[in-house]
């Protein structure tokens, strides 16, 4: 039986192989590595690369294997790892794009990503000795990719919700629940599968939350020259200047409102303010008398677009007696158009960073503004 798209189980047919990255799970394999056979296998298959090209690894597999491992590890080598057949029914629980977590010697040795997944005792028996109990490795996998870690298994233990009698010498799979809340602990430390075309949403969060973490990087670089000056964070609806970490934003962010207010004309002000639901990016009081609530963004994708326009709605009516007259999402680079009229369609004007270091404005239509800002007002009157 293998999962189904929806975890469900669906009858197989013929052999085992697959490719297509469904619902995940997590395997907790034990790597054997106390013993002397198994540190040799970890040795010669997971820490050094099995050029799967040439003989005697080529000649047992399949047409469709190779195919797979063509497409997964185009340099023609990987780390492969495997179980017995006493396993079946584990083994039926994963996908390819599942994530493995190797253990042993009382640590976490690493992370990773099942590339192929085939039954194929032949394709074992090509890569490691044949155990002399339990016969050959009949399910083989590869990994696409692995990261190796040591972290300690105490530290392993608590992070992902086992217990103490949980066995680390035992191979398992986590499925459901279970496994979303051990990707959701494990995300810095999981890679991304070579193959992401069917993350599941917890996977997809992972991804945006590691590629907003990159971009901001980025950010950091290039704005690494940035004079950073005090801002100001003042209470909602008073005037006590409180002093507070600038490291409630990202670094990245922090350095972009910093560049943008060094733009602004000598005659603004600026701050952040303190509200019931979070402290602002920045709040931009013009010479003519405008106030504008603005969010700061690493990255112009458009999931974190989404995300600004859904803090600046949050915090328009929380600044009570003094709301924005507008509001603006503050990004390094252009974002794409379809992001860029969804924040119009709300009335929310975009700034970007444009490759000369100016800042432009995509400025939003006045009547969704003042809609929304109606509806803002009438929120803090309420």
């Amino acid at each position: 039986m293998l999962r189904g798209s929806h975890g469900r189980a669906v009858p197989s047919t013929g052999r085992l192989h697959r490719e297509t990255v469904l619902v995940t799970a997590v395997l907790i394999h034990p790597s054997g590595i106390g013993n002397p056979a198994g540190a040799r296998n970890w040795r010669n298959t997971i820490e050094q690369l099995v050029d799967f090209r040439r003989s005697p690894v080529a000649s047992a597999l399949s047409a469709d294997d190779r195919a797979t491992l063509d497409r997964l590890h185009p340099d023609g080598a990987a780390p492969f790892w495997g179980t017995h057949r006493f396993h079946e029914a584990r083994v039926a629980e994963l996908e390819p794009g599942d994530v493995v977590a190797f253990t042993g010697k009382k640590l976490a040795l690493a992370f990773g990503r099942i590339g192929l997944l085939t039954d194929n005792p032949r394709l074992g028996d090509a890569l490691w000795l044949r155990h002399p109990d339990h016969g050959s490795y009949r399910f083989v996998y590869s990994l696409a990719p692995i990261v190796f870690s040591e972290m300690p298994q105490t530290e392993f233990r608590a992070r992902g919700g086992f217990g103490e009698r949980d066995d680390f010498r035992q191979l398992r799979v986590l499925t459901g629940d279970r496994a979303d809340e051990f990707l959701a602990e494990f995300a810095d430390e999981i890679p991304l599968p070579v193959d992401a075309s069917g993350l599941s949403p917890v996977e997809r969060e992972i991804q945006e939350i590691q590629d907003y973490e990159s971009a901001d990087a980025d950010v950091a670089r290039d704005l690494s020259w940035v004079r950073e000056l005090r801002i100001e964070i003042r209470s909602a609806g008073d005037s006590e200047v409180r002093a507070r970490a600038s490291s409630t934003m990202h670094r990245g962010e922090n350095l972009l409102v910093h560049d943008y207010v060094q733009a602004l004309p000598a005659a603004a002000r600026w701050c952040r303010y303190d509200t019931l639901v979070g402290v602002t990016d920045l709040d931009v009081h013009h010479p003519d008398g405008r106030h504008e609530l603005m969010e700061a963004k690493s990255s112009a994708a458009r999931t974190h677009i989404r995300q600004a326009l859904a803090q600046l709605l949050d915090y328009a009516p929380s600044l009570g007696g003094g709301p924005p007259n507008d509001l603006s999402v503050l990004v390094p680079s252009r974002p794409s158009d379809s992001a860029v009229a969804l924040l119009h369609r709300y009335g929310v004007d975009c700034v970007y960073r444009r490759a000369d270091g100016s800042y432009e404005r995509l400025a939003a239509q006045s009547g969704p503004a003042a809609a929304i800002a109606a509806l803002w007002s009438t929120a803090a009157q309420g």
